[in-house]
């Protein structure tokens, strides 16, 4: 058997397989965009192949099966840890060995004219904590084992918007612990974008305007304070438990999918049904206000209401 076609055979055995890791989610369609970063290897093989015509050496073929290899392998620019975590990233060798999880830290500061900000969440599945106790506008650790959370931030006046944002990447992780730390001095917009989590939301001592919530399983508790603000929150989830806790002088009114919903407690905890809306009895003269819809999948709700002493 002529070596060219044992060579060409084996860049279509690479490719296919390639292929198949794409197909099956083993494998990102990014790592197409880093092989062909080696397409100067096409030239090369190229220019031997008319070199050796007569020897007909297989180099076109050995390029291609040098611009796989290469493209899963190694980042171009990068130094050596880069080029470490990013086979990992892209390729399925990942799954045969444990991630470790490492740690970013972002402050931002809060300009004095700020008095609103819109925070933005979008990531895989985590565990986060969020709840109100730093001194500038926004502060966060979050644990990640591949490419850290990207944190983007832009003013428009009095206006705030921060958005964290990680890749969502499959795989046996450990839970990524993201803890952050917010303002009392400004009033929040807060989105959150994911898959499955477990969140507790301490807005107790925050200033919340409106929160919108859509996860996958997720187990959530969400604690409001009396501090004279009208929250609008939209919760959207898969099959989860959702606690909401708010002391007994906040009005509340919630709008719960019972089609979906397997249990709740909102007779027990003393709110009155009125038009398929469940609502406590002072919602209309509580100073502090907390509008819900619960649109999703949800196994439980709980609403818990403490007296304040």
């Amino acid at each position: 058997m002529a070596l060219r076609s044992i060579f060409s055979g084996v860049a279509l055995i690479l490719i296919g397989l390639l292929l198949l890791g794409n197909t099956l989610g083993y494998v990102s369609w990014a790592v197409w965009l880093q092989v062909l970063q080696f397409w100067p290897l096409l030239l090369v093989g190229i220019g031997l192949d008319l070199i050796f015509r007569r020897w007909r050496m297989p180099a076109f073929p050995a390029a291609i099966i040098a611009m796989v290899i290469l493209g899963c392998t190694i980042k171009p620019g990068l130094p050596p840890y880069y080029r470490y975590n990013y086979i990992y990233q892209y390729t399925p060798w990942r799954y045969m060995r444990s991630p470790v999880p490492q740690l970013r830290q972002t402050i931002i500061e809060r300009p004095l004219e700020v008095t609103k900000a819109n925070l933005s969440f979008e990531f895989g599945g985590i565990n986060l904590d969020l709840r109100e106790g730093s001194d500038q506008l926004f502060s966060g650790s979050f644990d990640y084992c591949y490419d850290a959370p990207s944190v983007a931030y832009e003013r428009r006046g009095d206006i705030a918007d921060v958005r964290i944002r990680q890749e969502s990447i499959t795989g046996n992780l450990p839970n990524m612990e993201w803890d952050v730390r917010l303002s009392d001095s400004v009033e929040f917009n807060i989105e959150l974008r994911g898959g499955a989590a477990r969140a507790v939301l301490d807005f107790s001592s925050i200033r919340i305007s409106s929160v919108d919530i859509a996860l996958g399983a997720s187990d959530l508790r969400m604690i409001f304070g009396d501090n004279g603000t009208h929250s609008d929150v939209n919760v959207s989830t898969g099959a989860s438990s959702i606690t909401v806790v708010v002391p007994q002088s906040v009005g509340i009114r919630i709008n719960v999918n019972e089609h979906f919903t397997t249990r709740h407690n909102l007779d027990d905890a003393g709110l009155i049904k009125r038009g398929g809306v469940w609502e406590s009895p002072d919602y209309e003269s509580a100073a502090t206000r907390v509008d819900m819809v619960v649109s999703s999948a949800v196994s439980s709700f709980r609403l818990e209401k403490p007296r304040v002493h």
